[in-house]
Order: structure tokens, then C-alpha cells, then sequence
């Protein structure tokens, strides 16, 4: 689960939330049951507001979707978001 509403995007950029997840997501792949069935993510974005939004560039979510269709080791099974602010939407 990934609570990315608990970021605080005054301290860290996107772009190190990203590499985070990058050495978190290189630990998760070396599990022999990830390795076998997948990875199922959750991404909660309670808390999430437009200072989180607006830190990512059209080239960090380049990098994000790069890493999620080909330069990973393991497959997303599912990938689900909850609590998302719909006001959102029209901004992203």
C-alpha cells in the first residue's frame, strides 16, 4: 500500500518519492512469491491536494510509466487507488 497523501511535497520533491519506491520495488522483487505471482498495489491518495499534483512533471510521470510498462523485473497484477479526490481530475 502506498500512502502517497502522507508525503509532504514542501521536503521532497516527486522525483525522490519516485527513486524511493524504485529501491523499495528492487526489495520487493527479490521474494520468491512476487516473483511468482506479481505485484498487486494499492495507492492511497487520501490527503493527496494540487502542491502533490503539481510536482509531477510531464517528464517524472514519463520516468514512473517507463518503469511500470518495461524497465521492471516483475508484473503488476493490479493496480488500485482509493480515496481520490475527484476535484482532481479535471487538473490532471
Amino acid at each position: 500500500i502506498y500512502s502517497s497523501g502522507q508525503w509532504d511535497p514542501n521536503l521532497f520533491t516527486a522525483y525522490d518519492v519516485f527513486r524511493v519506491s524504485l529501491i523499495t520495488s528492487e526489495l520487493i522483487v527479490k521474494e520468491i512469491e512476487t516473483q511468482r505471482n506479481g505485484v498487486k498495489a494499492i495507492f492511497d491518495l487520501q490527503g493527496w491536494r494540487f502542491a502533490h499534483a503539481f510536482q509531477i512533471s510531464p517528464a517524472v510521470a514519463k520516468k514512473i510509466a517507463a518503469v511500470l510498462t518495461v524497465s521492471t523485473t516483475y508484473c503488476f497484477m493490479q493496480l488500485h487507488c482509493c480515496n481520490f479526490q475527484y476535484f482532481l481530475c479535471s487538473k490532471l
